[in-house]
């Protein structure tokens, strides 16, 4: 989770919207790409996206990414072997997303 910096619900938005490189507004099926340190990209389309929450499927995950009263947080289910450290890159990701 990434603290709330003042930022309005749109602002957190519209960063990760820009974050998983989707257009603006977000539609259904509209393909994420993101690049987190240490953890292979996140390529996948978008289930869901409603004002508070971007949901994105890839081949080996769920990745929630809900935003609200200036705060960001990220709820993911991994499916794959390897998914160690997963939780640190993504915290790192947010955090210097937001910083």
């Amino acid at each position: 989770m990434a603290p709330s910096d003042g930022r309005s619900v749109q602002g957190v938005r519209a960063v990760l919207t820009h974050g998983l490189s989707l257009p603006d507004p977000v539609a259904l099926g509209a393909r994420a790409h993101a690049e987190p340190a240490d953890l292979p990209p996140l390529d996948g389309e978008v289930v869901w996206s409603d004002d508070e929450r971007i949901e994105v499927r890839t081949a080996d995950g769920i990745y929630t990414f809900l935003n609200f009263a200036g705060t960001a947080l990220m709820i993911h289910h991994l499916f794959g072997p390897d998914t160690e450290g997963a939780e640190a890159a993504w915290q790192q990701w947010l955090t210097g997303l937001l910083g």
